[in-house]
């Protein structure tokens, strides 16, 4: 049943909006959905989530990025090799030289992974993708000794849907000159130097 003062301005703007039928079920109790969007916003709060969350897990198909952003979010970075193309490049938001090979940007993505925390304080927030130009863009956050960094990570895919290209964009200012400095600490530890 609804209630008070919201539910009834509510209503009145979804039967203005679009007149809701006389025999409309305006329960929300787990009785079949409201007839309108307006009156299941009217509805309990954690009820209204979870419809919303069901119809976008089924609205939302599969992306060409969800198992690398599976695999950086599970600190799996070792196995992400057979998503990346052999000649695949990384652009660095500090070098002005790509790192080019599977074997060079893995080198960069396990430096990364000690720097930045995947796996741990990591997170993306976002993901967008363009299915037709075969990018997408990946919103992290992080903090790397306690200072909070954003970031980028766009995914340039081929046609068997195998990673070109990884470039990365890190803001501020200041947290992409600190982890380019601590980025630079790691490269001699997993066997990489400037890109030639």
């Amino acid at each position: 049943m609804l209630v008070g003062r919201h539910a009834r301005v509510l209503l009145e703007a979804a039967a203005r909006a679009s007149p809701i039928p006389e025999d409309a079920d305006l329960r929300c109790d787990g009785g079949p959905r409201p007839a309108s969007v307006l009156v299941a916003a009217a509805c309990d709060r954690s009820d209204t989530r979870r419809v919303a969350s069901r119809r976008r897990a089924r609205l939302r198909a599969p992306m060409l990025s969800d198992r690398f952003r599976a695999a950086v979010e599970e600190g799996n970075v070792g196995q992400v090799s057979e998503l990346f193309h052999e000649h695949a490049a990384f652009r660095s938001p500090v070098l002005f030289r790509p790192y080019e090979g599977r074997d060079q940007v893995l080198k960069v993505l396990r430096a990364a992974e000690q720097v930045l925390g995947i796996g741990g304080r990591f997170r993306y927030v976002h993901q967008l993708e363009d299915p037709h130009d075969r990018v997408a863009i990946l919103e992290f956050v992080t903090e790397v000794d306690g200072k909070q960094v954003e970031g980028i990570d766009k995914l340039t895919f081929d046609e068997d849907g195998l990673i070109t290209e990884l470039k990365v964009m890190i803001r501020p200012a200041s947290a992409l000159q600190f982890v380019g400095a601590k980025m630079a600490e790691q490269f001699p530890r997993v066997g990489l130097g400037l890109p030639s």
